[in-house]
Protein backbone atom coordinates (compact mmCIF):
# COMPACT_ATOMS: atom_id res chain seq x y z
CA UNK A 1 0.00 0.00 0.00
CA UNK A 2 1.39 3.63 -0.92
CA UNK A 3 4.63 1.73 -2.36
CA UNK A 4 4.51 4.45 -5.28
CA UNK A 5 3.37 7.25 -3.11
CA UNK A 6 7.26 6.53 -1.10
CA UNK A 7 8.69 7.82 -4.47
CA UNK A 8 7.22 11.28 -3.95
CA UNK A 9 9.75 14.11 -4.48
CA UNK A 10 8.12 17.81 -4.42
CA UNK A 11 6.87 19.47 -7.44
CA UNK A 12 4.10 22.06 -8.55
CA UNK A 13 0.72 20.28 -9.27
CA UNK A 14 -2.79 20.97 -9.55
CA UNK A 15 -4.57 17.99 -8.92
CA UNK A 16 -8.20 19.64 -9.92
CA UNK A 17 -10.95 21.79 -7.94
CA UNK A 18 -9.81 20.28 -4.35
CA UNK A 19 -6.04 19.77 -3.82
CA UNK A 20 -3.27 21.96 -5.12
CA UNK A 21 0.47 21.96 -4.43
CA UNK A 22 2.56 24.94 -4.72
CA UNK A 23 6.24 25.09 -5.11
CA UNK A 24 8.75 28.35 -4.35
CA UNK A 25 11.14 29.00 -7.20
CA UNK A 26 13.75 30.13 -4.39
CA UNK A 27 15.49 26.81 -3.39
CA UNK A 28 17.14 27.36 0.05
CA UNK A 29 19.91 24.59 0.67
CA UNK A 30 20.12 23.25 4.60
CA UNK A 31 22.16 25.70 6.82
CA UNK A 32 25.88 24.86 7.20
CA UNK A 33 27.39 25.61 10.79
CA UNK A 34 30.93 26.30 11.49
CA UNK A 35 32.50 26.76 14.77
CA UNK A 36 36.11 28.48 14.61
CA UNK A 37 38.35 30.55 16.97
CA UNK A 38 40.16 34.02 15.88
CA UNK A 39 42.83 35.49 17.45
CA UNK A 40 43.41 39.11 18.44
CA UNK A 41 45.46 40.89 15.44
CA UNK A 42 44.47 38.13 13.33
CA UNK A 43 42.31 37.25 10.37
CA UNK A 44 40.39 34.04 9.16
CA UNK A 45 38.73 33.31 6.15
CA UNK A 46 36.40 30.47 4.71
CA UNK A 47 35.49 29.61 1.28
CA UNK A 48 31.90 29.99 0.90
CA UNK A 49 31.75 28.52 -2.95
CA UNK A 50 30.51 28.77 -6.34
CA UNK A 51 27.46 31.24 -7.16
CA UNK A 52 25.40 32.48 -10.16
CA UNK A 53 23.65 35.69 -10.42
CA UNK A 54 20.54 35.46 -8.59
CA UNK A 55 21.55 33.65 -5.81
CA UNK A 56 21.53 34.64 -2.58
CA UNK A 57 23.64 34.01 0.38
CA UNK A 58 22.93 34.52 3.92
CA UNK A 59 25.63 34.53 6.75
CA UNK A 60 24.96 34.67 10.18
CA UNK A 61 27.78 35.62 12.64
CA UNK A 62 28.07 35.61 16.14
CA UNK A 63 30.85 35.38 18.79
CA UNK A 64 30.08 33.39 21.29
CA UNK A 65 32.21 33.33 24.88
CA UNK A 66 34.20 36.83 24.74
CA UNK A 67 32.99 39.53 26.91
CA UNK A 68 32.91 42.16 23.81
CA UNK A 69 31.22 40.09 21.59
CA UNK A 70 31.76 42.00 18.10
CA UNK A 71 33.80 40.95 14.96
CA UNK A 72 34.67 42.39 11.37
CA UNK A 73 32.94 40.42 8.77
CA UNK A 74 33.00 40.66 5.15
CA UNK A 75 32.16 38.44 1.78
CA UNK A 76 34.84 39.09 -0.55
CA UNK A 77 34.77 37.83 -4.29
CA UNK A 78 37.55 36.38 -6.11
CA UNK A 79 39.23 39.43 -6.44
CA UNK A 80 38.95 41.36 -3.54
CA UNK A 81 39.70 37.59 -1.39
CA UNK A 82 42.99 37.85 -3.79
CA UNK A 83 43.90 41.49 -2.93
CA UNK A 84 43.06 40.44 0.63
CA UNK A 85 45.36 37.84 0.74
CA UNK A 86 48.38 40.42 -0.67
CA UNK A 87 47.80 43.03 1.61
CA UNK A 88 46.46 45.22 -0.54
CA UNK A 89 43.20 47.46 -0.04
CA UNK A 90 39.73 45.33 -0.46
CA UNK A 91 36.08 45.72 -0.99
CA UNK A 92 33.30 43.64 0.45
CA UNK A 93 30.31 43.25 2.01
CA UNK A 94 29.86 42.95 5.34
CA UNK A 95 30.54 45.34 9.01
CA UNK A 96 33.24 46.51 10.46
CA UNK A 97 33.18 45.62 14.90
CA UNK A 98 29.94 44.34 14.39
CA UNK A 99 28.03 43.51 17.42
CA UNK A 100 26.90 39.58 17.01
CA UNK A 101 24.70 37.95 16.35
CA UNK A 102 24.82 39.63 13.31
CA UNK A 103 23.61 38.72 9.82
CA UNK A 104 25.13 39.04 6.03
CA UNK A 105 22.30 38.87 3.41
CA UNK A 106 24.17 38.99 0.32
CA UNK A 107 23.27 39.22 -3.56
CA UNK A 108 25.27 37.63 -5.84
CA UNK A 109 25.18 39.83 -9.15
CA UNK A 110 28.29 38.19 -10.57
CA UNK A 111 29.09 34.39 -11.04
CA UNK A 112 32.13 33.44 -9.43
CA UNK A 113 33.80 32.19 -5.95
CA UNK A 114 32.89 34.09 -3.23
CA UNK A 115 35.17 34.25 0.72
CA UNK A 116 34.01 35.35 4.16
CA UNK A 117 36.86 37.17 6.47
CA UNK A 118 36.61 37.28 9.95
CA UNK A 119 39.00 39.98 11.06
CA UNK A 120 39.99 40.80 14.94
CA UNK A 121 42.87 42.42 13.94
CA UNK A 122 41.67 45.53 16.21
CA UNK A 123 41.72 43.48 18.88
CA UNK A 124 45.48 42.98 20.04
CA UNK A 125 44.93 40.21 22.80
CA UNK A 126 42.37 38.07 23.08
CA UNK A 127 40.85 35.01 21.03
CA UNK A 128 37.41 34.90 19.83
CA UNK A 129 35.25 31.78 19.63
CA UNK A 130 32.91 32.33 16.34
CA UNK A 131 29.81 30.60 15.17
CA UNK A 132 29.41 30.96 11.42
CA UNK A 133 26.08 29.70 9.79
CA UNK A 134 25.71 29.84 6.02
CA UNK A 135 22.62 29.03 3.63
CA UNK A 136 21.91 29.88 0.06
CA UNK A 137 18.81 30.29 -1.73
CA UNK A 138 18.95 29.37 -5.58
CA UNK A 139 16.68 29.24 -8.61
CA UNK A 140 15.06 25.96 -8.74
CA UNK A 141 16.60 24.23 -12.09
CA UNK A 142 13.58 24.04 -14.55
CA UNK A 143 14.36 20.54 -15.42
CA UNK A 144 14.54 19.59 -11.98
CA UNK A 145 11.20 21.05 -11.53
CA UNK A 146 9.54 19.37 -14.14
CA UNK A 147 10.62 15.93 -12.78
CA UNK A 148 9.55 17.02 -9.21
CA UNK A 149 6.28 17.83 -10.85
CA UNK A 150 5.34 14.74 -12.50
CA UNK A 151 6.70 12.67 -9.47
CA UNK A 152 4.20 14.84 -7.06
CA UNK A 153 1.37 14.38 -9.46
CA UNK A 154 1.60 10.47 -9.40
CA UNK A 155 1.72 9.98 -5.61
CA UNK A 156 -0.99 12.01 -5.03
CA UNK A 157 -3.41 10.22 -7.59
CA UNK A 158 -1.87 6.76 -6.15
CA UNK A 159 -2.98 8.15 -2.44
CA UNK A 160 -6.44 9.21 -4.29
CA UNK A 161 -6.80 5.51 -5.09
CA UNK A 162 -6.59 4.31 -2.40
CA UNK A 163 -8.01 6.35 0.23
CA UNK A 164 -11.13 8.31 0.51
CA UNK A 165 -9.99 11.00 2.28
CA UNK A 166 -10.85 15.31 2.21
CA UNK A 167 -8.34 16.88 -0.22
CA UNK A 168 -5.02 18.47 1.20
CA UNK A 169 -2.58 21.08 -0.35
CA UNK A 170 1.16 20.71 0.08
CA UNK A 171 3.53 23.62 -0.14
CA UNK A 172 6.95 23.78 -1.04
CA UNK A 173 9.46 26.81 0.12
CA UNK A 174 12.20 27.72 1.94
CA UNK A 175 11.94 27.61 5.74
CA UNK A 176 15.17 28.63 6.67
CA UNK A 177 15.45 25.08 8.52
CA UNK A 178 15.30 21.63 7.69
CA UNK A 179 11.70 20.96 8.39
CA UNK A 180 8.17 19.70 7.46
CA UNK A 181 4.85 20.22 9.08
CA UNK A 182 0.97 19.29 8.47
CA UNK A 183 -1.35 21.90 9.23
CA UNK A 184 -3.94 20.60 11.93
CA UNK A 185 -6.63 22.77 10.55
CA UNK A 186 -7.17 21.31 6.98
CA UNK A 187 -4.17 19.14 7.03
CA UNK A 188 -1.81 21.11 3.92
CA UNK A 189 1.43 19.97 4.26
CA UNK A 190 4.27 22.38 3.89
CA UNK A 191 7.61 20.67 2.96
CA UNK A 192 10.88 22.90 3.01
CA UNK A 193 13.61 22.77 0.51
CA UNK A 194 16.09 22.69 3.27
CA UNK A 195 14.49 18.94 4.19
CA UNK A 196 14.92 17.72 0.61
CA UNK A 197 18.91 19.23 0.42
CA UNK A 198 18.99 17.17 3.65
CA UNK A 199 17.52 14.26 2.14
CA UNK A 200 19.00 14.17 -0.81
CA UNK A 201 20.60 10.52 -1.77
CA UNK A 202 18.94 9.65 1.67
CA UNK A 203 15.62 8.11 0.27
CA UNK A 204 14.77 6.35 3.48
CA UNK A 205 15.04 9.57 5.36
CA UNK A 206 12.96 11.48 2.88
CA UNK A 207 10.39 8.34 2.74
CA UNK A 208 10.00 9.07 6.58
CA UNK A 209 9.73 12.25 6.77
CA UNK A 210 6.95 12.88 3.67
CA UNK A 211 5.18 10.03 5.23
CA UNK A 212 5.31 11.02 8.97
CA UNK A 213 3.51 14.64 7.82
CA UNK A 214 1.23 12.25 5.55
CA UNK A 215 0.31 10.29 8.46
CA UNK A 216 -0.38 13.63 10.43
CA UNK A 217 -2.85 14.99 7.65
CA UNK A 218 -4.45 11.84 6.97
CA UNK A 219 -5.69 11.17 10.93
CA UNK A 220 -6.50 14.57 10.98
CA UNK A 221 -8.75 14.61 8.48
CA UNK A 222 -10.32 11.52 9.52
CA UNK A 223 -10.88 12.83 12.73
CA UNK A 224 -8.89 10.29 14.41
CA UNK A 225 -6.97 10.35 18.30
CA UNK A 226 -3.31 10.73 17.66
CA UNK A 227 -3.44 13.06 15.03
CA UNK A 228 -1.33 15.03 16.14
CA UNK A 229 1.38 12.69 18.54
CA UNK A 230 4.46 12.89 16.85
CA UNK A 231 5.27 8.92 17.95
CA UNK A 232 1.91 8.12 16.38
CA UNK A 233 3.30 9.79 12.99
CA UNK A 234 6.32 7.83 12.79
CA UNK A 235 4.18 4.56 13.84
CA UNK A 236 2.47 5.83 10.75
CA UNK A 237 5.09 6.71 8.61
CA UNK A 238 6.79 3.27 9.62
CA UNK A 239 4.67 0.71 8.52
CA UNK A 240 4.17 2.00 5.30
CA UNK A 241 7.96 1.75 4.96
CA UNK A 242 7.86 -1.63 6.08
CA UNK A 243 5.62 -3.08 3.16
CA UNK A 244 8.00 -2.86 0.94
CA UNK A 245 10.66 -4.64 -0.27
CA UNK A 246 13.57 -2.41 0.98
CA UNK A 247 11.35 -1.30 3.53
CA UNK A 248 13.85 -2.20 6.82
CA UNK A 249 16.81 -0.08 4.96
CA UNK A 250 14.63 3.09 4.52
CA UNK A 251 13.43 2.44 8.10
CA UNK A 252 17.15 2.10 9.32
CA UNK A 253 18.27 5.27 7.31
CA UNK A 254 15.26 7.42 8.82
CA UNK A 255 15.90 5.97 12.38
CA UNK A 256 20.23 7.08 12.07
CA UNK A 257 18.96 10.80 11.20
CA UNK A 258 17.27 10.87 15.03
CA UNK A 259 20.10 8.51 16.20
CA UNK A 260 22.26 11.20 15.24
CA UNK A 261 20.47 14.47 18.04
CA UNK A 262 22.06 15.89 21.14
CA UNK A 263 19.69 14.45 23.42
CA UNK A 264 21.06 17.11 25.80
CA UNK A 265 20.39 20.16 23.62
CA UNK A 266 16.89 18.42 22.80
CA UNK A 267 16.23 18.00 26.79
CA UNK A 268 16.91 21.70 27.26
CA UNK A 269 14.76 22.84 24.26
CA UNK A 270 11.53 20.57 25.53
CA UNK A 271 12.05 22.38 29.58
CA UNK A 272 12.17 25.79 27.68
CA UNK A 273 9.94 25.53 24.93
CA UNK A 274 7.32 22.54 25.37
CA UNK A 275 8.16 20.36 22.57
CA UNK A 276 6.28 17.77 21.69
CA UNK A 277 9.08 15.74 20.49
CA UNK A 278 10.17 12.51 21.70
CA UNK A 279 13.94 12.75 22.29
CA UNK A 280 15.85 11.91 19.32
CA UNK A 281 17.59 8.77 20.76
CA UNK A 282 13.84 7.27 21.63
CA UNK A 283 12.81 7.53 17.93
CA UNK A 284 15.65 5.86 16.71
CA UNK A 285 15.08 2.93 19.60
CA UNK A 286 11.13 3.20 18.47
CA UNK A 287 11.61 3.11 14.66
CA UNK A 288 14.21 0.27 15.80
CA UNK A 289 11.69 -1.92 17.64
CA UNK A 290 8.93 -1.03 14.96
CA UNK A 291 11.07 -2.94 12.49
CA UNK A 292 11.71 -5.94 15.07
CA UNK A 293 7.65 -6.24 15.56
CA UNK A 294 6.64 -5.16 12.13
CA UNK A 295 3.86 -7.72 11.50
CA UNK A 296 2.15 -6.51 14.68
CA UNK A 297 2.85 -2.97 13.76
CA UNK A 298 1.25 -3.42 10.36
CA UNK A 299 -1.40 -5.67 11.80
CA UNK A 300 -2.52 -3.15 14.03
CA UNK A 301 -2.80 -0.47 11.27
CA UNK A 302 -4.52 -2.37 9.11
CA UNK A 303 -7.31 -2.55 11.64
CA UNK A 304 -7.21 1.25 11.60
CA UNK A 305 -6.77 2.09 8.03
CA UNK A 306 -8.89 -0.69 6.17
CA UNK A 307 -11.96 1.81 7.26
CA UNK A 308 -10.74 4.58 5.29
CA UNK A 309 -9.56 2.36 2.06
CA UNK A 310 -11.62 2.73 -1.34
CA UNK A 311 -13.73 0.22 -2.38
CA UNK A 312 -11.76 -0.08 -5.04
CA UNK A 313 -8.39 -1.08 -3.59
CA UNK A 314 -10.41 -3.06 -1.42
CA UNK A 315 -11.09 -5.39 -3.96
CA UNK A 316 -8.12 -5.26 -5.62
CA UNK A 317 -6.52 -6.90 -1.99
CA UNK A 318 -9.17 -9.48 -1.84
CA UNK A 319 -8.01 -10.01 -6.02
CA UNK A 320 -4.91 -10.34 -4.49
CA UNK A 321 -3.46 -7.36 -6.87
CA UNK A 322 -1.98 -5.69 -3.63
CA UNK A 323 0.94 -7.52 -1.48
CA UNK A 324 1.49 -7.51 2.15
CA UNK A 325 -2.04 -6.72 2.60
CA UNK A 326 -4.99 -8.96 4.41
CA UNK A 327 -7.50 -10.05 2.31
CA UNK A 328 -9.64 -11.74 5.02
CA UNK A 329 -9.46 -8.01 6.85
CA UNK A 330 -10.40 -6.29 3.39
CA UNK A 331 -13.16 -8.66 2.35
CA UNK A 332 -14.56 -7.88 5.84
CA UNK A 333 -14.91 -4.25 5.38
CA UNK A 334 -16.04 -4.66 1.96
CA UNK A 335 -18.97 -7.12 3.79
CA UNK A 336 -19.47 -4.22 6.62
CA UNK A 337 -20.28 -1.98 3.51
CA UNK A 338 -22.76 -4.42 2.11
CA UNK A 339 -20.64 -5.10 -0.91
Amino acid sequence: MLRALLLLCLALASFGAGAEVRISPIFGTKPATVNTAVEGGKAVQFPLGKFNPGDVLRVQVDVTDAANRNISAWILDAANYQAMQAGQNFQGVGRAKATTPTELPFNVKDAGSYYLLLDNRYALVGSKNVRIQTQTFRRLDPGKGNVLYSRLLNGYQMLRQQFDFPDFDIEVKPCGMVNALSTRANGDITLCSEMLDASEDKPGLFTGILLHEIGHSLLNLWGLPGSANEDTADEFAAQYILRMSNGPDLLKEYAAFFAGFDPYLEARNIIQNGDTYSLGIQRARNLTAMAANQADLIRRWNRLLYPHLTTAYLRNIVAGKAQREDRTLAAEELKRRGL
